[in-house]
């Protein structure tokens, strides 16, 4: 799914599965970490940690991926994979299909409408830099759960998922 997105709300998902069950496909769509805007989850050391879109950083993606195309060889047996993602989990996927560790066990993959996320930042917001100065600052202070201002992005984003964004690693 998309930024702040679930595979519970587009509807064109169920269409999808229902024709890929009758081409004799089996079909799973999952949340990652980045579904809905926030949402909380238990982790593996019993703390609560605030996800969702809002604050999710794409340099982590890959470990939901992970787990997912995990479950899908051992437990369901699946022979043969195909990954789709759509808007922004078409980034995620694209990402994954490089340095994802089970990459190797995806056949295929289908990105449906891709975003353009530095044009869409470029166009609606202006340049990066000059708000990845002030989220790299909220890091550095140890507050990267700090929202940045709203004209910052084109949802809402914290600091440290902002600067996973369009930090230097993310560069075009």
């Amino acid at each position: 799914h998309g930024l702040s997105g679930s595979f519970y709300e587009n509807r064109f998902l169920y269409r999808l599965g229902e024709r890929l069950a009758a081409d004799g496909w089996g079909f799973l769509t999952v949340n990652t970490r980045g579904h809905d805007y926030i949402a909380d989850i238990m982790t593996a050391t019993g703390e609560t940690r605030c996800i969702g879109g809002n604050h999710e950083l794409l340099s982590e993606s890959g470990r939901d991926l992970d787990a997912w195309l995990t479950y899908v060889k051992n437990q369901l047996a699946a022979e043969t994979i195909v990954l789709e993602g759509h808007s922004y989990g078409c980034i995620k996927v694209g990402q994954y299909l490089v340095v994802g560790r089970a990459a190797g066990a995806v056949k295929r993959a289908i990105l449906i409408s891709p975003p353009d996320v530095w044009g869409l930042e470029r166009t609606h917001c202006g340049d990066p830099a000059k708000f990845l100065e002030q989220a790299n600052a909220l890091l550095t202070a140890g507050q990267g759960s700090e929202m940045v201002p709203s004209e910052a992005f084109v949802y809402p984003i914290d600091a440290a998922g902002f600067a996973d964004l369009f930090g230097e690693a993310q560069r075009p």
